[in-house]
């Protein structure tokens, strides 16, 4: 059939396709030999080529494609593959492993998803040309001829990936509809490779965002591509795949707390709106992952992301126009742990996010707002590295257990209801939180009114500690602070 995306190579072209393409795996070709001494056709396909051509060394399984029928793969493998499994084998896919390398051999086919169906109608073929049409985009529409490493391209998937350009090798409507979960793919890519999405996929996705709401695609599609999303090595990818998802209406089915941010104002008036803000904190904390020690780590990007979730529905308005979100991370941290549930993240991944968005206020500099005399935590000096009984940062929290908390430092508290009045003139009330080796500390005007949880007072802000009263961890009943406002149990080493 006439294909118009196709882009015929020149001959030295070909052959320095054919010389990257063979370097992916011997196996590969002494399994291209075997299938074509049986009178059947075996190809390369998928991220495998695409990958060689980014200049990226193929990680992971390889994908084969041929025209021979599950059954008859068998028989051709049997006795050469080390080991071999028919896990996938109602939809075309049988597995093997060669000197260690993972091989997933599948029929040529079409597939189709019913209404409400997670799995696909799947019909097999003759032609390579058709197998490759159903791919999710041209440049993994893309295939070599083995053993022989012919580069097969019916949609131009080279010319696409040398412009960056992610498109469906057929209408993006009906690649869409066909497995929804494509675009969290088109997401996941920008993040990872900086493609760009073409026009009228980006439309497509705009249009049929609702179906990739579950279980139309099952809640763990949706978390893998995510997390892959989330987890991007590229400088500022993560930020731009959720950029995607949030402009095209996807993240309103999988994550609607994040979009909902655009309507609220960042009440420092640093950033357009908290939106920006929190894409801002992304790559703001990606970027320091390295300076502590910490790589690609998915609970800090997810908590960066996250941390602000809890404002649009804790917005109050101040005079002179200004807005305030008192108890946001509280209430943040409540709808980050339901969100993560719902999308059957790790329990302790749960866990650690939804911790760290509860003290993300912790790290306030700068002027006193009622967020900083409610954090339980103290600004930590400019400058520091993580010790095992030092601050961690500035904007760092402790979770006991998990590498955000020095260890040994898991007991805390919580005690009565406290209603207190600073003397920079914010003024909050919450239930007073306590951890051990810290206390609630204003970070501009010194101190915050509350009661500890054996109900002795606090003193309130002023210039400097207090000079009476007593402040306390509970378990270890009322301290006197000295001179320089510090317990033995609390001063920092």
């Amino acid at each position: 059939m006439p294909v118009p995306d196709s882009t015929p190579l020149t001959p030295r072209q070909r052959t320095a396709a054919g010389r990257l393409l063979a370097a992916v795996s011997p196996a590969a070709d002494e399994l291209g030999a075997l299938f074509a001494r049986q009178g059947h056709e075996l190809a390369l396909v998928g991220g495998s080529v695409r990958d060689v051509f980014l200049g990226r060394a193929p990680s992971g399984d390889l994908d084969l494609t041929t025209d021979a029928v599950p059954a008859r793969v068998l028989e051709i493998i049997s006795g050469w593959a080390d080991q071999h499994w028919t896990i996938g084998i109602e939809f075309g896919t049988v597995g093997m492993v060669k000197d260690g390398r993972v091989f997933e051999i599948t029929t040529y086919r079409s597939e189709r998803y019913g209404r409400g169906s997670r799995k696909p109608e799947v019909a097999y073929g003759e032609s390579l040309t058709d197998d490759l049409s159903r791919r999710d985009f041209t440049v993994n529409a893309m295939a070599a001829r083995l053993p022989g490493h012919e580069l097969v391209d019916p949609f131009g998937g080279l010319r696409d990936l040398q412009g960056r350009l992610l498109r469906t090798p057929g209408s993006p409507q009906d690649s869409l509809r066909d497995d929804p979960l494509r675009m969290l793919r088109a997401a996941r890519f920008v993040a990872q490779l900086g493609f760009t999405v073409a026009a009228e996929l980006r439309q497509a996705m705009t249009g049929l965002a609702p179906l990739v709401r579950p279980p139309k695609v099952s809640v763990e599609r949706i978390t893998a591509e995510l997390t892959k999303l989330m987890l991007s090595p590229l400088e500022g990818g993560p930020s731009q795949g959720i950029a995607l998802l949030v402009d095209t209406g996807v993240a309103d089915q999988v994550l609607p707390e994040v979009p909902q941010l655009r309507l609220e104002q960042d009440e420092h008036y640093r950033h357009k709106d908290v939106y920006q803000h929190s894409l801002t904190v992304l790559d703001r904390a990606i970027a320091l992952e390295e300076r502590y020690d910490l790589k690609q780590d998915l609970r800090l990007r997810l908590a960066a992301l996250l941390h602000d979730i809890g404002k649009p529905k804790t917005r109050s308005r101040l005079p002179g126009g200004r807005v305030a979100f008192h108890h946001h991370e509280v209430k943040g941290a409540k709808m980050a742990r339901a969100r993560l549930t719902a999308l059957r993240f790790p329990a302790s991944v749960v866990a650690d996010v939804s911790r760290l968005v509860e003290l993300h206020p912790s790290g306030t500099r700068g002027r006193c707002s009622p967020g900083c005399t409610r954090s339980p935590g103290r600004t930590a000096p400019p400058g520091t590295r993580p010790r095992r009984s030092g601050w961690l940062g500035p904007t760092t929290a402790w979770r006991s257990g998990s590498r955000y908390w020095p260890s040994g430092r898991s007991w805390r508290a919580s005690g009565p209801t406290w209603t207190g009045t600073t003397s920079c003139g914010s003024s909050a009330s919450g239930r007073a939180r306590w951890s051990a080796r810290r206390t609630r500390i204003c970070s501009s005007c010194a101190w915050s009114t509350a009661r500890s949880a054996r109900g002795a007072p606090l003193r309130s802000c002023g210039p400097g500690p207090p000079t009476k009263g007593s402040w306390s961890l509970a378990r270890r009943g009322p301290r006197r602070p000295a001179a320089d406002g510090w317990t033995a149990s609390t001063r920092p080493r």
